[in-house]
């Protein structure tokens, strides 16, 4: 083998390589991903497809979980998954069309829970929320919401 042939395979490893870090890095989700992801579902315009993505985050029968926007707090548990869910609908109702900017966010992860806090901003106001998030398998399941 020549010394030209040796730097050429030399040069095809090292892409191949490269091509699998990519590749593996581009198919791993973290924990920190999925909760991420929470935060782009329960931001930006509200939608009924945004709705749908956040409602992936409330299972009541999995794990139980309590609202509380401004001063009425809300539970639910196993059984109560379509009320919960006819409920944030009703409540979003009004909301429909409106964009939620993060100015700010923090998010603290354990190995098995994650809190989120965020200030919002919309032209019709400033609210900031707050979500501890529980992890099932590989589902962050919201345990706590609340809305100031």
């Amino acid at each position: 083998m020549t010394a030209r042939e040796r730097q050429r395979w030399a040069v095809l490893g090292v892409a191949a390589i490269t091509a699998s870090i990519v590749a593996t890095r581009s198919l791993v989700v973290t924990d920190r991903d999925r909760v991420d992801r929470f935060v782009d579902a329960v931001s930006g315009e509200v939608t009924p497809g945004r709705i749908d993505a956040a409602m992936r985050y409330l299972d009541p029968d999995r794990q139980p979980v309590e609202i509380t926007a401004y001063e009425a707090t809300e539970a639910y548990g196993p059984g109560e998954r379509e009320a919960l869910r006819q409920r944030v609908r009703e409540r979003l109702r009004a909301a429909a069309g409106m964009r939620f900017r993060v100015l700010r966010k923090s998010v603290t992860m354990g190995a098995r829970s994650a809190s989120v806090s965020m200030q919002l901003y919309s032209s019709e106001g400033a609210p900031s929320a707050e979500y501890v998030l529980r992890k099932h398998g590989d589902d962050w399941l919201v345990e706590t919401a609340r809305l100031r």
